[in-house]
């Protein structure tokens, strides 16, 4: 895997996964990718698994939460897209049309 120093405005910087079953998914993905894991606290009895790959950090995955689930929100990927700045990024947003 090769080593990204920065990411290019425009291209996906991160990934992680939502899901319902946070155990068995970090297992899944540490079986299927080689990946290892790291459960960070986040207080309230959850966590946040960081997954690193040649002692780097390449995804995460958390738990959804009680009210998540009961609104029917089902697992999901969120993938992260890098931006040069975030400032001129959210007035751009907003210049378009979009909503912050």
């Amino acid at each position: 895997m090769p080593h990204v120093r920065a990411h290019a405005p425009g291209r996906f910087c991160w990934v992680e996964l939502g899901t319902t079953d946070q155990v068995s998914a970090t297992a899944f993905y540490s079986n299927l990718l080689g990946w290892r894991s790291n459960d960070v606290p986040m207080g309230d009895a959850t966590f946040y698994t960081l997954f690193t790959l040649e002692g780097r950090d390449v995804a995460a995955l958390y738990g959804l939460s009680a009210d998540q689930r009961t609104r029917g929100i089902r697992p999901y990927w969120l993938p992260y897209v890098a931006v040069a700045n975030a400032d001129d990024t959210a007035a751009q947003v907003k210049r378009l049309g979009g909503r912050l």
